[in-house]
């Protein structure tokens, strides 16, 4: 019988890093940690994307611009209503999934924004052009069906005692 770093009987760190490199098993920490980077980079790429439409902060444009785009891009009815919106989502949600809190309630604002990015702004993009948000919108769906992984401050206030536990 194999075991999944190779033979039942092989030890060592040959074995085990075969294992793990070629295997297809984590542990449950490993999953939760896996989620962390994922989390913070999708956050931080989003707070500063919101700060750019919101501010015109790191080249952005500011908030008149966004609710121009919103208006003639994205050809939506009430402009100034949903660039808030996006605003709020990428702004705020950004900066909540760096430190953890609420993931899922923006991971899912966040990858709708992205679909309609796709719909609109990047329709005749084709495939190739919406790689991006395509992976964007994959990384939220990890975090829909994971959640945001460990150190979350939303840990503090659901009864976990130290922010490393899931």
């Amino acid at each position: 019988m194999m075991a999944e770093g190779g033979d039942a009987g092989r030890k060592g760190v040959r074995g085990s890093l075969l294992g793990w490199l070629f295997g297809d098993r984590a542990s449950q920490a490993a999953l939760a940690w896996s989620l962390v980077p994922v989390r913070v980079t999708l956050g931080a790429m989003f707070a500063a994307s919101g700060a750019q439409k919101a501010f015109g902060w790191f080249g952005g444009r500011g908030f008149g611009a966004t609710v121009e785009m919103v208006a003639e891009g994205v050809k939506l009815p009430l402009p100034g209503l949903f660039a808030v919106l996006l605003v709020f989502a990428e702004l705020v949600g950004g900066a909540l999934l760096v430190v953890g809190v609420a993931t899922r309630f923006f991971a899912i604002q966040l990858a709708v924004a992205m679909v309609v990015a796709m719909l609109t702004v990047k329709a005749d993009a084709g495939y190739l052009g919406t790689y991006l948000q395509q992976l964007i919108i994959a990384a939220c769906a990890c975090l829909v069906v994971a959640g945001g992984g460990r150190l979350r401050l939303s840990q503090l206030w659901s009864g976990s005692s130290r922010l490393a536990r899931e």
